[in-house]
């Protein structure tokens, strides 16, 4: 991660000190041993955080299997300095906006809001066979909130997909969602090659 950060210059940002970045869980959330794990391995202070439940939740969530995992290891790699809040939402795509909403309703707003998550965009809001007035309402509603966010200065950026074009991995091209959606950043991932210098050389 510090080679990275040196290669893009996140670096001379500073080590988000001062930020906090909102993360989106699908009932899962990174366990305290993963928290504990990451800190040692590369040496960053003790961890910042809080962990919002959805509509219907009690108790936290059962810690979560890799996703919850990368997400700390990512956003910690590049602000590892940052404060995290944990937004829980339930694992259908029509309940996703629950998640954003505790977002929005917080205390004090987070920086940015990332989602690793991505399901094809045709089986959420087009013709495909997952589709439901649910999904379509759920995804307007995620809409909504997202621009509400964006309104106060919060950035949203979604996953690109582990799979390009081929509609996150099923055998046909389409999208994935939420990062189809226009009022979000969608992010896609990259090689990085760096000289023996740690300079950028390609990608």
């Amino acid at each position: 991660y510090a080679q990275v950060r040196h290669a893009y210059g996140i670096d001379r940002l500073g080590s988000g000190a001062n930020a906090t970045v909102a993360i989106l869980g699908l009932q899962e959330v990174p366990s305290a041993q993963d928290i504990a794990d990451n800190e040692r391995c590369f040496h960053y202070g003790k961890l910042r955080s809080r962990t919002l439940l959805t509509d219907g939740q009690r108790p936290p969530v059962t810690p979560g299997l890799f996703e919850p995992q990368e997400e700390l290891a990512l956003v910690r790699g590049m602000a590892p300095a940052a404060s995290l809040i944990f937004t829980q939402a339930w694992s259908g795509s029509a309940s996703w906006f629950l998640g954003v909403s505790q977002v929005l309703d917080g205390s004090r707003l987070p920086d940015s809001l990332s989602i690793s998550y991505g399901i094809c965009e045709n089986d959420v809001r087009g013709t495909g066979p997952e589709v439901t007035s649910s999904s379509k309402a759920g995804a307007n509603l995620l809409d909504s909130l997202v621009i509400r966010l964006g309104l106060a200065g919060v950035g949203t950026y979604a996953s690109a997909g582990d799979s390009g074009s081929s509609c996150n991995g099923l055998p046909y091209s389409g999208v994935a969602w939420p990062a189809s959606s226009p009022y979000v950043t969608s992010v896609g991932g990259t090689r990085l090659t760096p000289t023996g210098a740690n300079q950028r050389q390609n990608e």
